[in-house]
């Protein structure tokens, strides 16, 4: 390889469009996870996650991207958005945590949890979320979270786990 060719780009972006629109023909497009022919996981345009995986930069962009799917499913319903009112930015955090990991259609089941939500009483938000089976599967998450609804605070664990990310991609989530 002589010195110019290592410093001129490897395909034109015209070329680059080329690949993936052929790579699509060929491997197909899949948004779940699906096993190939050798049994393989994989996912997207044949993307093998055994092997390749996920890069940071990706998995922070996936993360990113349910997010603002949770935050956007949580203003759409009318119950859940009145807890997201009547919330600071501490318990919005949680309600998305929550949504997050249930799902939007589960988080509206909490029918007594978003009603006292909604009132502000967050004793009794507390007392609801640790009185579900979503507690009992969650553990500590469930404790970490109805913490910071009574509290109004972020937890210890949150804020360490805040720090090291900020220190590690200098600034916040895909920074």
């Amino acid at each position: 390889m002589t010195l110019n060719e290592a410093h001129e780009p490897a395909l034109a972006v015209e070329d680059v469009e080329t690949l993936g629109a052929m790579l699509k023909v060929d491997e197909g497009i899949r948004a779940r996870v699906y096993l190939d022919s050798l049994g393989i996981e994989t996912i997207g345009v044949g993307r093998n996650l055994r092997d390749v995986g996920l890069s940071q930069d990706e998995i922070d962009y996936l993360l990113a991207n349910d997010i603002e799917r949770c935050v956007r499913e949580i203003r759409q319903h009318r119950t859940t958005r009145a807890a997201w009112d009547a919330s600071d930015t501490n318990r919005r955090l949680v309600l998305a945590n929550m949504c997050f990991n249930l799902g939007i259609s589960r988080l509206l089941k909490f029918r007594k949890t978003l009603e006292a939500w909604s009132r502000k009483d967050w004793a009794r938000v507390s007392v609801e979320m640790l009185d579900s089976k979503w507690a009992d599967q969650v553990g500590n998450r469930a404790k970490r979270l109805s913490g910071m609804v009574r509290r109004g605070t972020l937890g210890v664990t949150y804020q360490v786990a805040r720090t090291a990310q900020r220190a590690e991609h200098g600034g916040g989530l895909g920074a």
